[in-house]
């Protein structure tokens, strides 16, 4: 606090004057004054404190009120301490928001939920949206409120991030008369993604076979029975079954959802996540997750975060045999089992990321090279340039530099990315029986006894480790 001291009715031969002591807060948002009118018995005026509070800098937010009750107050002798002005808050502007309007819809990006699993929504039936419906509001960001300190500077508001909606709109529009009004174009499947909802075409089928030939969509594709041996189908979006898929091949640049399960050698594919009921001897490939509800048979899995089976079935759920690979976790009741042959489990590891590390760090070499020798360059050309080229070969070996920079930056994001090993783990809520082929990582071990309930993981020294019920900590390797 700033204080400034003022005499009020000083006479000779006076004890002790009146006077006015004005306190300013730090960040000049405030100010209180403290009067004392002493034993002069002559009061205070409340002229007299506001000519103090101007010789101290206040100009803005004075409460003329309080002061004027405050100066009443000293004409008893008593001492006053007020709030004598109050500045105006900065109001920070408001980033725009996002309203949905649709009660049911679909989304591409499910939550993790407090184990860091991804939470899926139980969904049944297609959602669907006619043309015209409203599907999603904008609030725009607001500019914000300067402020206002007791000695009149303005203290400028930041504006709120202005957001439009995501681009690119399908198959919705900005209403013609409200442009932060969406609407939907086209009569489908609504599906949030980001700070928008698209609404995909819904092609229904009651099965797909000979007859109906593959099929091809650019939308959700909706099948009421079965997917039969042999035959495709192909989505932009969704890919739903209400069967099961024997021997069926599905690729789906969304989701793939079946209500029975995929056997037969069939092959599934989808850049979101497949939920299915069962899978035996097929293969199943995820860009997010795979969730299995009962049990996963001599099959190949491959998530990009992770793999659950069995989460509701404790009793059912199972992964045994065939191979099961996740960036992050691996989560089933029951894995492997006695006599169905050995049981491939992987986690921590993603064979792209490996792949782009090897070839980065070859063109880390090459690029430090070309930079190395345009320096060198540099220097000869610094000391004799008779063709005046130096400015060139510098700007060369600046670019040089850029490119060897983002390089690195790059290297450094992969291995960063490669170090969540130590947060990968294979997860068992009942047990493990069988030959267990088990990589974290770049650790491999081959396990052949029974476990109970836990984790496996990898520890901060690399060795591999299973921790049971109790916390109790077995290392394997």
């Amino acid at each position: 606090m700033a204080d400034h001291e003022s005499g009020v009715g000083s006479s000779e031969g006076a004890p002790q004057a009146a006077s006015i002591q004005v306190a300013l807060a730090a960040d000049h948002m405030s100010a209180e004054v403290t009067l004392d009118p002493g034993n002069a018995a002559m009061g205070i005026e409340l002229t007299a404190v506001l000519s103090a509070l101007a010789q101290a800098g206040v100009s803005h937010g004075v409460c003329e009120d309080a002061l004027a009750a405050a100066c009443a107050a000293c004409a008893g002798g008593d001492v006053k301490q007020v709030r004598a002005a109050v500045g105006d808050m900065v109001q920070e502007g408001e980033d725009a928001r996002f309203e949905l309007l649709i009660a049911e819809h679909r989304e591409r990006a499910p939550k993790l939920d407090a184990h860091g699993m991804i939470d899926f929504r139980e969904q049944g039936e297609v959602p669907m949206v006619e043309v015209g419906q409203a599907l999603m509001r904008r609030i725009p960001a607001t500019a914000g409120r300067a402020g206002r300190d007791v000695c009149g500077q303005v203290l400028p508001a930041r504006a709120g991030n202005d957001e439009p909606f995501s681009q690119p709109l399908v198959g919705a529009a900005p209403d013609i008369a409200d442009a932060n009004l969406l609407r939907a174009t086209v009569r489908g499947q609504p599906v949030r993604l980001g700070n928008a909802v698209m609404v995909e075409p819904v092609f229904r089928i009651k099965e797909v076979n000979m007859a109906t030939g593959n099929v091809h969509f650019d939308g959700t594709v909706q099948i009421d029975g079965d997917i039969l041996p042999g035959m495709l189908v192909q989505a932009s979006g969704d890919i739903l079954v209400q069967g099961t898929i024997e021997g069926g091949v599905l690729e789906a640049r969304g989701d793939i959802r079946a209500q029975g399960g995929a056997i037969a050698k069939s092959r599934l594919s989808a850049d979101g996540s497949v939920m299915l009921r069962f899978v035996e001897t097929s293969s199943v490939k995820a860009g997010l997750a795979i969730v299995i509800e009962d049990m996963a048979l001599h099959s190949d899995l491959h998530a990009g975060a992770q793999i659950t089976v069995g989460e509701n079935s404790r009793q059912r759920g199972r992964l045994a045999g065939g191979t099961a690979c996740a960036k992050m976790r691996i989560k089933v009741p029951q894995l492997g089992v006695p006599g169905a042959g050995l049981t491939r489990v992987q986690v921590g590891v993603d064979p792209e990321l490996n792949a782009r590390l090897a070839v980065l760090l070859t063109e880390l070499d090459v690029h430090k090279q070309e930079a190395d020798k345009l320096e060198k360059l540099v220097q000869l050309l610094s000391k004799n340039d008779p063709k005046g080229v130096l400015p060139r070969v510098q700007a060369a070996w600046q670019q040089a530099l850029q490119v060897w920079g983002k390089a690195l930056q790059e290297k450094e994001a992969i291995e960063n990315q490669l170090a969540l090993v130590l947060e990968a783990r294979v997860e068992t809520t009942v047990g493990v029986q069988g030959e267990l082929d088990l990589s974290l990582g770049r650790q491999h071990v081959l396990l052949t006894r029974s476990f109970g309930t836990g984790y496996f993981s990898m520890q901060e020294d690399g060795s591999l480790s299973f921790t049971d019920a109790t916390q109790s900590v077995v290392r394997l390797a």
